[in-house]
């Protein structure tokens, strides 16, 4: 009998109990994985919404105390949540017969280009914020200079980039779950 796809029940007499046990595990590692990516993505929700209000900054102070908070506690946080994703899908991998399928290896790979991504796109962006609003603080007293810092906080597309990074690879992650298509 065939309770979860990739799982086998048998009976409770002998080996079959421990197929039981396991399917029960299964599930609970899956409550897990979702309930880890539930609290991952509130997390990155918020990240991202600073990302797009550093653009919105008029004064070069504001940026230091907009992405303050993203750099300490909540990057941190966003990496332990992000590694809890990867070792509870393993989990279930492992529980069932996923790691013979290739929905599994292609999610696994997907979620790791999108850490790159967002890493080195969100890393720059910092890094590009931090040197605009540095400048804009040595060059205070010259009212060009607070306008070059607005309009060169507005050029940058990197929040976009992020969003649609995430977004993309998260339904096509979980196209992948859901359906398994191979």
């Amino acid at each position: 009998m065939l309770d979860q796809p990739g799982l086998i029940i048998m009976s409770k007499a002998g080996a079959g109990y421990k197929s039981e046990r396991k399917v029960n595990m299964y599930k609970w590692i899956v409550y897990l994985h979702v309930t880890v990516i539930f609290i991952f993505l509130i997390q990155h929700a918020a990240e991202i919404l600073v990302t797009f209000r550093l653009r919105q900054q008029k004064e070069p102070d504001g940026v230091f105390t907009a992405y303050s908070f993203m750099l300490d506690n909540n990057t941190r946080n966003l990496r332990i949540t992000y590694l809890l994703i990867i070792i509870t899908g393993i989990a279930a991998g492992f529980i069932s017969t996923w790691w013979r399928q290739g929905w599994m290896w292609t999610a696994l790979s997907v979620m790791i280009v999108i850490w790159i991504v967002m890493h080195r796109v969100g890393s720059n962006y910092l890094t590009a914020v931090d040197a605009i609003a540095d400048h804009a603080l040595k060059n205070k007293d010259d009212t060009s200079t607070i306008d070059k810092f607005r309009s060169d906080l507005k050029a940058r597309r990197e929040p976009e980039i992020m969003t649609v990074t995430s977004v993309i690879g998260g339904l096509f992650i979980l196209w992948l779950m859901m359906f398994k298509p191979f």
